[in-house]
């Protein structure tokens, strides 16, 4: 056994020697983090549940970085806490009692209510964690060794006790009030040793220049991550004897004198722990600075040769036109270079030899990000991809002519949010560069037509015709989506956006008149259809004056069943009987 131990630890240190031989870049970094999260005990006991607790930690460490090679220890405090609750448990016990005039055997039984224990402890990790770092992104594995510094817990219950006499030919039981227990100690616990991962984030590119280096004469680097770890622990915690009752009547040569005088245990050394291993789950996120200690090693290696000149074309992907763009180029957290290409589409800058990540953004194209190996002179082409436009022509639907000035606003269709509002061009246009993909509702007006809804889908560059109807009298216009609580006049509040959109109209239109239409299905009597129907023409013409609009220029009446526009016979027929229109006068 001791053989294969040795020869693991040698392979071990074998292949991290190796790791140290590589050619490339060595950094050395001293790391201090700190960072919290979810932590809870698991051990499974019956009856139990456990809805953990917050924890903390925070450490100073030595990190390795050989290329993409990680390997990070050093010393960490951690702190957690849990909690478990015991539900519906109870226990019995059979002694002798006595009062000093008889003695009997009697049954004691104790039953714990609302027993909830806290336990606490703080332990030092020695982290063992590698990993490998991608750009931009991290990923650490390995395990921590944990001492413990300190352990207690705190229970807290209600104890219902009661005694009862089972040789009695009658049932004889004595209740006693419940009663508070609160206990404290100290927990015995042992080593831990966790398995530990960690993904996140590196977030020196996102923060300001000054805080990427120290102010001091070396000007030493300065790095920041994010991430989220997770530690699960594999041994057993829990070191105490696991032998004890919860409470046990306090007796003298096996005769109970009190059955409310109790000795207490807590739940890790009680009978309920029998059997079950303990074992902490930390979960949360982690903040770390890491201070760069050495300074980089120049050698003869590619990666620190002299600079030479990099190239980079920018064209459209479609046309292969030279693109005016911002190119960026980093190395690592450093900005290399940011420049605007030149008219012919190029951009130059000499660069030492090495991996760079490179950003390019221009209007109207998707951001381009890439990262790219520089060890030759050489023109790297880049071909960006152009954002889908959209475009929304307003025509006159008699003669087909453009509408110029006419009101456009999109929605998405979601969440009703207003994403684009603007007027067509003398051309009938409106351009929606700022859209993504997904549905959207448009909303169209212009002076002396009829206004208009209609539904639109975008994916690709696509230019949707919509028609407006100039406004001629006696117009039927159907207010859709416009709804009423059930047999009432009462509008409700999704009605909102239809009558926006009769008010904008009659605000753009001032010499138009309507006359409001009420209509129902033939469902009840006629007398009440008629009244209903009316009632609900006069909420229109009351939320539209409301907002507005002189009342001179609205009328309103009730038709009921009598006019409709579908079969009464089916539901969808009698929705559409259901409506309230409006007519131009």
């Amino acid at each position: 056994m001791f053989a294969v131990k040795r020869q693991i630890l040698v392979l071990a240190l074998g292949l991290f020697g190796g790791c140290l031989m590589v050619p490339g870049q060595t950094r050395h970094y001293l790391d201090v983090w700190a960072g919290g999260g979810y932590d809870a005990l698991l051990h499974g006991m019956d009856y139990t549940k456990v809805p953990g607790g917050g924890g903390f930690n925070a450490g100073l460490g030595y990190e390795l970085n050989i290329n993409r090679f990680l390997f990070q220890t050093g010393a960490e405090f951690q702190y957690w806490g849990s909690k478990t609750r015991l539900v519906d448990y109870s226990e019995d016990y059979v002694f002798r009692y006595d009062d000093g005039f008889s003695q009997s055997d009697l049954l004691y039984h104790y039953n714990f209510l609302d027993y909830a224990e806290k336990q606490r402890a703080g332990y030092v990790n020695i982290p063992l964690l590698f990993g490998m770092k991608f750009d931009r992104y991290y990923a650490m594995i390995g395990s921590k060794i944990g001492l413990n510094l300190f352990g207690n817990y705190r229970s807290e219950t209600q104890v219902h006790a009661t005694v009862t006499d089972p040789t009695a030919i009658e049932d004889i039981t004595r209740k006693y009030d419940p009663f508070p227990v609160n206990r404290e100690g100290a927990l015995a616990l042992g080593l831990n040793v966790t398995a530990s991962a960690e993904v996140g984030v590196v977030l020196d590119e996102w923060l300001p220049r000054n805080m990427t280096r120290l102010n001091n004469r070396r000007r030493s680097p300065v790095s920041y991550r994010a991430g989220l770890f997770v530690d699960y622990g594999l041994p057993n915690l829990n070191t105490a004897a696991t032998t004890s009752a919860l409470a046990t009547p306090r007796t003298e040569n096996g005769v109970v004198s009190d059955p409310l005088s109790l000795d207490y245990a807590h739940l890790e050394m009680s009978r309920l722990a029998d059997g079950h291993r303990f074992s902490n789950l930390y979960a949360g996120v982690k903040l770390t600075v890491q201070f760069q200690m050495n300074r980089e090693r120049r050698t003869p290696s590619r990666t620190t040769s002299e600079p030479m000149w990099f190239y980079a074309h920018v064209t459209d992907a479609q046309t292969q036109e030279n693109v005016s763009a911002e190119v960026t180029a980093r190395y690592g957290s450093r900005q290399a270079f940011k420049k605007t290409t030149d008219a012919d589409g190029m951009v130059s800058h000499e660069l030492r030899r090495g991996r760079y990540v490179l950003s390019v953004q221009a209007d109207g194209y998707k951001n381009y990000r890439k990262s790219v190996s520089h060890y030759r002179e050489d023109t790297l082409e880049i071909a960006l991809t152009r954002l889908p436009k959209y475009a929304v022509r307003v025509l006159d639907s008699v003669s087909g002519s453009f509408i110029p000035n006419a009101g456009v606003t999109l929605y998405r269709t979601t969440d009703d949010k207003e994403m684009q509002k603007g007027v067509t061009d003398p051309a009938g246009v409106l351009s929606c560069d700022a859209l993504t993909a997904g549905g959207y509702r448009a909303f169209v007006e212009a002076e002396g037509y009829l206004y208009r809804e209609q539904l639109l889908t975008f994916a690709n560059t696509d230019t949707i015709d919509i028609m407006l109807h100039p406004i001629e009298k006696d117009m039927k216009v159907v207010l859709h989506n416009l709804f009423f609580e059930l047999n009432k006049a009462d509008i409700k509040p999704e009605s909102e956006p239809v009558l926006n959109e009769l008010y904008q109209f009659l605000v753009a239109n001032p010499d138009v008149k309507i006359h409001i239409v009420g209509h129902t299905d033939n469902t009840g009597t006629r007398r009440y259809n008629m009244e209903l129907s009316e009632a609900r023409a006069e909420a229109v013409y009351k939320a539209i004056v409301e907002r507005g609009i002189s009342a001179d220029r609205i009328t309103f009446e009730g038709k009921g069943p009598d006019e409709p526009v579908a079969t009464n016979d089916t539901e969808e027929g009698r929705a559409m009987n259901r409506r309230v229109e409006f007519v131009i006068k």
